[in-house]
């Protein structure tokens, strides 16, 4: 067996995650969260159809839209309410949480910006991870205009005069997503002197290439499983746990096979035993997604640990400063049970004989959430 090092996760082999330089991290983690959470829209839609899900995802924009946008420009010092305000405002958000997004500009002035984004698969339609291709689900596009609720909103909180367009989609066939942000000749404008981008051109306020890579990575890590937190919240509301729990179990299953295949590998973990297992779950959760947990116990057999109550985000089922407390959502448990499906699928990959259980949860009232591996014959 390979030895066990001790660090401040109590247990892993191979490298240990301080040890990752940041910017590698944020590359993680910018769509660590991502990633499950547009698998899960992706089944949903396959398997229950666009209108079952697009209230969710309507809800789910404007309640991010009325929360986030505000409060993040005055932190970007973006300034005015005008189009080259909402652009920036998604420019930086998005730049600053994905890691780097391919924006095109082809029109820039106060009155009416035009964008276009290629797909690099940072988008919920179209995940080149899986191969999948949105062209395979022909009701798409109505959940991607479902899901633009939050920009449409955020748009009206800067300006309500300020019209936002889609022109081209991915999910239709088109090439690219393309977007205008427009306002009529006779409406108000601030008027302030504005700092184009060093790269785009487009953004007022901070360049998102100056702030310090810790405070990109912890956006990063937050702002993706927000994101699945707040569809979660809608999604157990609308539709309860009967309805998504099999879309819910085969996303995370699917998840769990690719992460296999490529964060396990690249972690350099030697064994398939229980610390393997553990040696995992620790190391890629607090790279990708800077989750704060505790080892209770290790035993060649057994292992348990805890993920601890997020003051910054890393649920899925729970951000502080925007969803209730999972415990006071209906069926969060069940939630909880199925969306383990990962942790349960990984340690069959990891080892056949490895048994995943969720003992204590933060959804049932818990103080913690609790995680046990064990070897059974």
């Amino acid at each position: 067996m390979a030895e066990i090092v001790h660090t401040r996760t109590g247990t892993q082999m191979g490298i240990d995650y301080k040890e990752w330089p940041l910017e590698r991290r944020y590359e993680k983690a910018a769509m660590w969260g991502f990633l499950p959470w547009s698998d899960l829209f992706w089944k949903l839609h396959t398997n229950l159809g666009a209108a079952a899900v697009e209230k969710s995802a309507r809800e789910m924009g404007v309640h991010l839209a009325n929360k986030a946008v505000l409060p993040t420009l005055k932190e970007f010092g973006v300034k005015g309410n005008h189009c080259i305000t909402a652009a920036s405002f998604f420019w930086l958000a998005d730049q600053l949480a994905f890691g780097g997004i391919g924006f095109i500009i082809k029109e820039l002035t106060p009155r009416r910006v035009l964008a276009q984004q290629a797909p690099f698969g940072v988008c919920f339609c179209y995940q080149k991870e899986f191969n999948c291709s949105p062209l395979e689900v022909p009701e798409l596009p109505k959940l991607c205009m479902a899901y633009t609720d939050y920009e449409r909103t955020a748009c009206r909180l800067i300006n309500p005069k300020i019209k936002y367009t889609i022109h081209k989609l991915v999910s239709r066939g088109d090439e690219c997503c393309e977007v205008s942000f427009e306002l009529p000749p006779d409406a108000e404008i601030d008027d302030h002197e504005w700092n184009p981008g060093k790269r785009t051109g487009i953004q007022q306020g901070i360049y998102w290439e100056e702030w310090p890579i810790e405070r990109r990575y912890k956006a990063a890590c937050r702002w993706s499983s927000l994101w699945y937190a707040c569809v979660t919240w809608r999604l157990l509301e609308n539709l309860g746990i009967d309805a998504i729990r099999q879309s819910v179990i085969e996303g995370q299953k699917e998840v769990a096979r690719h992460r296999y295949e490529t964060m396990f590998r690249e972690l350099g973990i030697p064994t398939r035993d229980v610390g393997a297992a553990l040696s995992y779950f620790m190391l890629s959760e607090q790279i990708g997604a800077n989750t704060l947990i505790e080892l209770e116990s290790l035993t060649p057999r057994r292992a348990v640990y805890r993920k601890l109550q997020p003051k910054h985000g890393g649920c899925a089922l729970h951000d502080p400063a925007y969803t209730i407390h999972p415990a006071k959502l209906p069926h969060g448990r069940q939630f909880c049970e199925a969306y383990t499906a990962y942790e349960a699928e990984m340690c069959r990959l990891i080892n056949p004989h490895i048994r995943f259980t969720l003992g204590k949860s933060i959804s049932r009232g818990d103080p913690y959430c609790e995680y046990i591996l064990e070897l059974v014959d």
